[in-house]
């Protein structure tokens, strides 16, 4: 995971945010290795948005392209932000026409479907 964030394992001086949606707490598989992440690298956040059951800390319901386009205005780079969207085609095709409609050209939306 550390190749994400720096090849030099330095901090990047971009601010990376990690939205993370599940159906439930026990889907979270990688919250462990997002903390320690968040710990070693100051510009990474992440968020958890769980359909059932949000604890402290969590945002309850669905990730969403607001939730998105919220984060990436948040760490202030909005209209440079690439998004990088990981789930189920359905899902992809959601956040590829929500975030073309918001004018966020296709060349800054990254897209790994799985089913």
């Amino acid at each position: 995971m550390e190749r994400w964030f720096a090849s030099t394992g330095a901090a990047t001086s971009t601010p990376v945010r990690v939205l993370y949606g599940v159906r439930r707490s026990d889907l979270l598989i990688y919250r462990a290795t997002l903390d320690e992440a968040a710990k070693r690298f100051p510009d990474l956040g992440w968020q958890a948005y769980l359909e059932e059951g949000a604890g402290a800390g969590e945002h309850p319901g669905r990730l969403s392209v607001e939730a998105a386009l919220g984060a990436a205005h948040a760490t202030g780079a909005a209209g440079a932000a690439t998004f990088y969207v990981s789930g189920p085609p359905a899902m992809l095709a959601v956040f590829q026409s929500g975030l073309g409609a918001a004018g966020v050209p296709p060349s800054r939306v990254r897209a790994d479907a799985w089913d």
